[in-house]
């Protein structure tokens, strides 16, 4: 991120007044005057810049990631402060306005959207050198995680020698659990690999807007 070392972490349009040099621009909006030197934009929807020689910031994709984490926990807990005042005692008053909160949900919520949204275009733009989309990565990366999910349950299952007596019964193995075994080591190199791939794509690409 710039440097924000003079202002809150959480910048928001209310911390500070617009200013010749300081201006507030939806981070969508891809024009920006040169002649601004600063570019401000609040937590969710904008983003903290130095305008430099005509380069300006954009969001990495890790970070619109991290983004999108954040914002989906701040809408749980909106919807869980929803259910605690939704009802209350007869004379009672909310400890919250069950308003202001689905306000502040509407908002979160549209936010999410054009961020996934915008996550989703990029992901689709983003090509490796074999040609793969960060998409394809994505879905490859998703299978192998179930593929060994699965592996692992059944050489679990396999090697567990407490299971193989029920009510006097004796039961056996009936895979082989070496080659199991390197199977799930295979797929296991395989997948930090490519989660190493893409994890270096979100840090090296920014996200489309």
């Amino acid at each position: 991120m710039c440097n924000t070392s003079n202002l809150p972490l959480k910048t928001l349009t209310t911390d500070i007044r617009e200013t010749d040099e300081l201006k507030f621009l939806p981070y969508k909006g891809s024009s920006v005057p040169y002649k601004q030197k600063f570019l401000a934009i609040t937590e969710f929807d904008y983003y903290l810049c130095t305008i430099k020689q005509k380069n300006v910031r954009i969001m990495k994709l890790a970070e619109a990631l991290s983004l999108r984490k954040d914002l989906e926990t701040r809408i749980t807990k909106i919807k869980d402060r929803l259910e605690n005042v939704v009802r209350v005692q007869e004379g009672d008053k909310p400890a919250e306005e069950p308003q202001e909160l689905m306000d502040e949900l509407d908002s979160c919520l549209s936010q999410l959207e054009l961020l996934i949204y915008n996550i989703n275009v990029t992901n689709m733009s983003i090509v490796t050198d074999d040609g793969r989309s960060m998409t394809k990565l994505l879905a490859e990366r998703d299978i192998l995680k179930k593929r060994i999910d699965i592996l692992r349950n059944t050489f679990n299952e396999a090697t567990n020698s407490g299971s193989r007596y029920r009510n006097e019964i004796r039961y056996v193995t009936t895979i082989e659990v070496k080659p199991l075994r390197q199977e799930l080591d295979k797929f296991s190199q395989q997948y930090r690999l490519l989660d190493m791939k893409i994890q270096e794509l979100n840090f090296t690409n920014e996200l489309v807007d």
